[in-house]
Formats: structure tokens, C-alpha cells, sequence
């Protein structure tokens, strides 16, 4: 399956959860970070597959950017999203509305919500405690989902398979 999935990371998580669905979609799923390669060719793939996370309830910016100057070439592309996030149900959605736009999150195929995780030590000293008040806890917290994972990639798989 010819497929490229750009993704956009603060700490990690959507690095790893995009990393982890390249091998579940097999030879010729492509992985970037969106931070690290500036200026990427979508014309070889016929789907594009697009993950951030969110971060005090806002997407990675470089996700934003790279929809805004991208828009008309993801239209016509098959399109999946995914989202990194401890949200869940309609908060989610909206944020992955808010994250990736309405026109992108209209047409995308498959998306998913796969969960979050929040590494305190990963984080600034500010940061670490805002999250620590906001989650009372002082521990890491994950709620990454491998099922979550496997039916977005099924969904991916479906997706191409019925067009």
C-alpha cells in the first residue's frame, strides 16, 4: 500500500503511534515528521494519512500550516487522520475539527482517535505542574489504545480496498 503518514509530535506519542501504523499497513507506508521536512511531495500517494497531537487543547502547529498551504491537494487525495489526545466522544471530534479543519476532517475516509499520554518528565518545569493540577495526579498518564491503533489501520485498509 502506497501510503505516506505525516505527523506532527511534541513529546513523542504521535511519532510512535504513526510508526506503529506504518507496520501495521506494511511495505510502502512512508513515515515524516512534519517538523523535520519542510517541503514535502504528495503527488506519488494516493493516500495521505495525517496525525498530530493535541497539546493544551491545540493541534501541533505544523499540522495547521501544512493542511492551510496543502488544502487543495489533500482534497484530492484519500485522506486518513488521526489524533493523539486524552479527550474522547464529541471533545475529541471537535478538536480534530478545530486541529485539521472541517473541509480536511469532511473528507478524510478513516479517522481515529487513539488515545494520549502524558510523560511529566518530558515536560517543562511550568508545564509539569499545570498538567499535575489539571490531571491531579503526579503521575504519567497514558491512555494510548493498541485496539484503537489496529481498527484505524483497519478502517485505512477498508477505505482503499472499497474505491
Amino acid at each position: 500500500m502506497e501510503a505516506l503518514i505525516l505527523y506532527a509530535t511534541r513529546y513523542g506519542c504521535t511519532q510512535k503511534c504513526a510508526n506503529q501504523l506504518a507496520q501495521k499497513l506494511g511495505e510502502g507506508a512512508e513515515v515524516i515528521n512534519l517538523a523535520a521536512k519542510k517541503v514535502i511531495d504528495l503527488s506519488p500517494y494516493p493516500l495521505v494519512i495525517l496525525g498530530g497531537s493535541i497539546t493544551a487543547g491545540k493541534i501541533n502547529k505544523e499540522i495547521t500550516g501544512f493542511v492551510n498551504k496543502n488544502l487543495d491537494q489533500l482534497l484530492a487525495k484519500k485522506i486518513g487522520l488521526f489524533l493523539c489526545c486524552l479527550e474522547q466522544g464529541e471533545k475529541a471530534e471537535k478538536q480534530m475539527e478545530e486541529g485539521f479543519g472541517a473541509p480536511l476532517t469532511q473528507h478524510a475516509e478513516a479517522k481515529g482517535f487513539l488515545g494520549g499520554e502524558i510523560d511529566l518528565n518530558k515536560l517543562n518545569f511550568v508545564f509539569r505542574g499545570i498538567i499535575k493540577k489539571m490531571l491531579k495526579t503526579d503521575q504519567n498518564v497514558s491512555s494510548l489504545s493498541p485496539e484503537k491503533l489496529d481498527n484505524f489501520a483497519v478502517s485505512i485498509r477498508e477505505s482503499i480496498d472499497n474505491k
